[in-house]
């Protein structure tokens, strides 16, 4: 093959010549997934876990082998796996992104796992009678303090020093095999998506435990891993975006994690009012249910992406290459009643049934804005006084109450990517209500925190209060 090229691009240019080097190698017939397809080509009602504890069990096994395979691979294999078929410059050059992105993540992870490791070797060869697993337990809080103790009474205060600092890292990033469970679904779930991966670890050559024989893996761990993964956590885009593994700089629509909070949000709603439902009532939303003017700008797309009497979200995305010409911001308006039930009377809106409102009732109501990746917009980013009282006065009137009953707070989340303080608050928005499954199980292993690029953001949302209501 090598002579063939060779003789082919004699004449060739040394960039033609890269190029057909990369379309040489790089004969994947195979376009990017999206989530959609994602869904459809690996879901399998039959490769769901009937807990998400016996998912982390039964997955991380494969995890382990699919990473060993792909920390050995130079990053010229990964460049490779751009498939020849994205012919637009800008469509390769997102897909390089991704790869990059997932190769230092994985890496990263993989050096944390391999220290969080050897701090649970350490630690437990040291301290008898403790429990890695079980770091908050009194009995191991206790056989830790007396060991450190014996040791400083010794006189060996480096050991004790040593023992200490394991111990809080491994308080901070999880002493248990599967404490970046998360991030590395996220990875594999980036390869998954990229569709150029799947027979790059089919037919690999392996020594035999048994017989210390020469033999040929033709087994597809690479399929069973993904369809464990799509079965059991069908939402794992949202985590993909949350986590920043889709940057906003290819401008796509896709790009940021903008609309993965739309689909957060609804999934929610829809499934902690799902018990409520009319009998009768459409799988999709009725048309033409409420219209809002949520800004002052004419060149807005709005929507209304969840309605009901008790709980509603509004979307409306800029496209204005005018206003913000570096950022795809779109940004939502949740209200949520806090009523005063009265159980003789009922409304309904096609979809739902509830208390008819209240005079009393007061309607808890969040702008949810993105930060812009420049400085620069956030500072005119956030609304005016005046701009927060006419957003409560509209969202007053296509509600058809009191303007008295109306609450405004601005939820100013960050540019890139969601950190754990974000998306406590993102969970307040809803009442504390996690009603998905899959996001209340993963929620305890968020620890996303922000980057040190942030800094302007950071300052920024210590200034802007937590609690900003206006009251009209």
């Amino acid at each position: 093959m090598f002579h063939r090229l060779r003789r082919d691009n004699a004449f060739l240019s040394k960039s033609k010549l890269l190029a057909a080097l990369s379309a040489s190698f790089s004969s994947y017939d195979v376009l990017p997934l999206s989530h959609s397809e994602v869904i459809e080509k690996y879901y399998h009602q039959e490769a769901k876990c009937e807990t998400f504890r016996d998912f982390s069990v039964k997955i991380c096994p494969n995890l382990e082998i699919l990473e060993n395979h792909m920390l050995r691979w130079r990053k010229g294999k990964w460049s490779f796996r751009v498939s020849h078929l994205v012919t637009e410059p800008e469509d390769k050059q997102a897909l390089l992104e991704q790869i990059d992105i997932l190769r230092e993540k994985w890496k990263t992870i993989a050096i944390e796992r391999q220290h969080a490791k050897k701090d649970r070797e350490f630690v437990k060869a040291q301290v008898s009678g403790i429990d890695v697993h079980d770091l908050s337990s009194e009995e191991s809080q206790k056989a830790l303090q007396d060991h450190v103790m014996t040791l400083r009474w010794e006189g060996k205060v480096d050991e004790a020093r040593e023992i200490r600092d394991a111990w809080r890292r491994m308080i901070e990033n999880g002493p248990k095999e599967d404490s970046f469970l998360l991030d590395r679904l996220c990875c594999l779930y980036g390869i998954i998506k990229n569709n150029a991966f799947c027979n790059a670890f089919t037919n690999t050559i392996e020594r035999d435990p048994e017989s210390s024989q020469i033999v040929l893996n033709k087994k597809d761990l690479y399929g069973e891993t993904a369809r464990l993964l799509i079965s059991n956590v069908p939402v794992m885009d949202v985590f993909y975006a949350f986590l920043g593994f889709q940057p906003r700089s290819n401008m796509n629509e896709g790009a940021g994690y903008g609309h993965a909070i739309g689909k957060y949000l609804v999934m929610n709603l829809f499934q902690k009012y799902e018990a409520e439902r009319l009998p009768d009532a459409p799988e999709s939303l009725p048309p033409n249910v409420r219209r809002a003017s949520l800004g002052s700008t004419t060149d807005e797309k709005e929507k209304v992406i969840f309605d009901s009497t008790a709980e509603g979200l509004f979307y409306s995305n800029l496209n204005g290459q005018e206003q913000w010409p570096n950022s795809n911001t779109p940004k939502y308006l949740h209200f949520r009643r806090i009523n005063q039930r009265d159980p003789d009377s009922h409304e309904e809106n096609k979809r739902f049934a509830y208390p008819v409102a209240n005079p009393k009732d007061i309607y808890i109501a969040t702008l949810i804005l993105i930060a812009s990746q420049n400085p620069h917009e956030r500072r005119v980013q956030l609304p005016e006084r005046k701009e927060k009282d006419g957003i409560a006065r509209r969202l007053s009137f296509v509600l058809g109450v009191p303007v008295d009953n109306v609450r405004l707070r601005v939820l100013f989340l960050p540019p890139e990517h969601l950190d754990g303080v974000s998306v406590d608050r993102l969970v307040e928005v809803l009442g504390r209500q996690v009603s998905v499954e899959e996001f209340r199980y993963f929620h305890g292993q968020y620890s996303k925190e922000l980057d040190s690029g942030e800094v302007d953001y950071a300052e920024q949302r210590k200034k802007l209060p937590q609690e900003e209501w206006r009251e009209l």
